[in-house]
């Protein structure tokens, strides 16, 4: 219910040797690190599938304002009583926040061979972000125009008054916004915000099925970790590093070597089970409404996830391999109970998300040229980049990943 910048699924760390269903072998570690940047985001795929710039609009009429303090209430409490049609024209005007992020992620990864079939693995990633946040007025007030209502609408003292106090309110800039929101709504400061710090870690035991030389299955079992720093309730601007709760996946999928062992094709898929989790959350008021002056407990159940990719990469040479992959995203709807019967409709509203994600890439591999004696040191260096292509309720963005695997 407020502006959020939310990246998914920003950090997945890669432990496998060589094709998919690829582990360890025994005794043999794996050191990785990733480095991922972030286009500018700047929009994001609506529950319409339409994309759309970030921004917070919000309208300071009567209702907005009423109950702003003690004079405000009288003021709007007469003006209703006097013109209804008076107090639902009242505008101090309309303002716009427009923002854009952009994020920065240093990913650490360690995987062990514990058997020639079965791989531990452990990563966790390290967030620096960077918002920018842009507030602008694009409607002024209608102070006169709905002074002429008021003396029109009622032959009094009192509506003569009001009709003159309203004709001499002040003009309100953009300042009006932030002092409402934090001094009203309790909100910090609206502004550029930016952020450090570590993310969900995630967990996991790769098994191999299969022994077979050109084909594999594989399985991995995992969790992630409630490392990362969740949203905070009183920034109306900032990102989220993690979720707040445990999350317990499976993973499934295989791969085939064709063109003579020269390509591989692979195909997997991964869900996720999110475990419920109590946290503090604005109460919203309505499901159109951004802003609220109350906090209360909920329990919060995100929905579910599946991810399932496809790959195909080509072998120009033993070390120089082209790629590409497409990743589809599906995220159930979230689940919220508390108190505020109305207030976990609103939060639940357009919660559930789903991504298409087009990846290209090219992988540098010395592990073949080190079993044959020809390189010191078994060492892998990928770079790739991605675009998510289209999407429901999921932030638009592009990204450019790094990322080196040492094997020892």
């Amino acid at each position: 219910m407020k502006m959020r910048f939310l990246i998914l699924n920003l950090f997945i760390m890669n432990v496998s040797y060589g094709a998919y269903y690829d582990t360890l072998p025994k005794g043999v570690r794996l050191a990785a690190f990733r480095y991922v940047k972030t286009g500018e985001v700047n929009s994001s795929y609506g529950s319409n599938r339409q994309e759309s710039s970030y921004f917070l609009k919000q309208n300071f009429d009567a209702k907005t304002l009423h109950s702003l303090n003690s004079a405000t209430e009288v003021y709007f409490d007469e003006l209703k009583r006097i013109s209804e049609k008076a107090y639902n024209d009242f505008t101090f005007g309309e303002y716009e926040g427009s923002g854009s992020a952009n994020v920065q992620v240093n990913g650490y990864g360690l995987g062990y061979g514990l058997t020639n079939r079965v791989t531990l693995y452990a990563s966790v990633p390290y967030y620096k972000a960077d918002v920018k946040f842009n507030l602008i007025r694009n409607k002024g007030n209608n102070h006169s125009s709905v002074a002429k209502e008021i003396y029109e609408s009622e032959a009094s003292e009192v509506s003569n008054l009001l009709s003159q106090l309203t004709k001499e309110l002040p003009d309100a800039k953009e300042s009006l916004l932030q002092s409402i929101a934090v001094n009203y709504y309790g909100y910090k400061p609206i502004g550029d915000w930016k952020g450090e710090g570590f993310g969900d870690a995630e967990v996991g035991m790769i098994y191999r099925l299969t022994n077979w030389q050109t084909a594999g299955l594989a399985a991995t079992l995992g969790a992630i970790l409630p490392t990362g720093r969740i949203d905070d309730p009183d920034i109306l601007q900032d990102i989220a590093f993690g979720d707040g709760q445990t999350d317990l996946f499976f993973e499934f999928g295989g791969g085939v070597k064709i063109f003579n062992e020269k390509a591989d094709l692979s195909l997997s898929g991964r869900y996720t089970h999110q475990f419920e989790s109590t946290k503090e959350l604005r109460i919203p008021e309505d499901d159109e409404y951004p802003l609220s002056d109350k906090k209360g407990i909920f329990k919060e159940k995100l929905g579910n996830k599946i991810d399932i990719t496809g790959h195909f990469a080509i072998e120009l040479f033993s070390w120089l391999s082209p790629y590409s992959s497409y990743t589809y995203s599906q995220k159930e709807k979230s689940k919220y109970t508390s108190q505020y019967e109305l207030a976990n409709e609103y939060l639940a509203k357009n919660s559930d998300t789903e991504t298409h994600t087009l990846k290209f890439g090219l992988n540098i591999s010395t592990v073949k040229l080190y079993q044959t004696g020809k390189f010191m040191a078994p060492v892998m260096l990928d770079l790739s980049m991605q675009s998510v292509v289209e999407g429901q309720n999921t932030p638009k963005y592009d990204r450019v990943d790094l990322e080196l695997r040492l094997f020892f």
